[in-house]
């Protein structure tokens, strides 16, 4: 396999003006969730690139950093969120999974979370995501849209939020 930096999703921008996006990495997170949302800020940052304008800072974190394995057994070095502490941050991604149970009943990556929310412009979930956010109380004022088959389990969960 031939290593070329500037095409990887997650190589790190050249550019200091770049937009910082964190997507947040956890045991048993869905592979997809997380490489398509990373896909989709990579092709943005080229787009932009071309354009004259700045990209985005790609960064997959977790809560103490390093290996990370996803439900299909695909293991994603990460870096600790305590790193990007008073950073500016653009965007925040949460991949959900098929199965969120391990990830809440840990409580780990929330609790972290609750106790030093970073900020954020922009917060966004993919799918079942949005369970880590509500229980690190991060959708507060949030107006959640989603086509979602767990909804009746989001909103028993998620006492306050409503889907939409």
């Amino acid at each position: 396999m031939t290593f070329t930096p500037g095409l990887l999703p997650m190589a790190e921008s050249d550019d200091p003006l770049a937009r910082r996006a964190l997507f947040v990495a956890y045991e048993g997170m869905g592979l997809l969730d997380l490489t398509g949302p990373l896909t989709v800020f990579w092709s943005a940052s080229r787009f932009m690139e071309q354009q004259g304008r700045h990209g985005y800072a790609r960064h997959t974190v977790s809560l103490d950093g390093g290996p990370i394995v996803t439900s299909k057994g695909v293991t994603i070095e990460t870096l600790p969120l305590a790193e990007f502490e008073g950073a500016a941050i653009d965007t925040i991604v949460v991949p959900g999974a098929l199965d969120m149970e391990p990830a809440l009943s840990t409580g780990a990556w929330w609790i972290g979370w609750r106790s030093t929310p970073p900020k954020a412009r922009r917060t966004a979930s993919v799918c079942a995501g949005a369970f880590l956010l509500a229980e690190a109380g991060l959708l507060s004022a949030m107006f959640i849209r989603a086509w979602w088959p767990r909804k009746s389990a989001f909103d028993s969960r998620a006492a306050g939020h409503s889907i939409f």
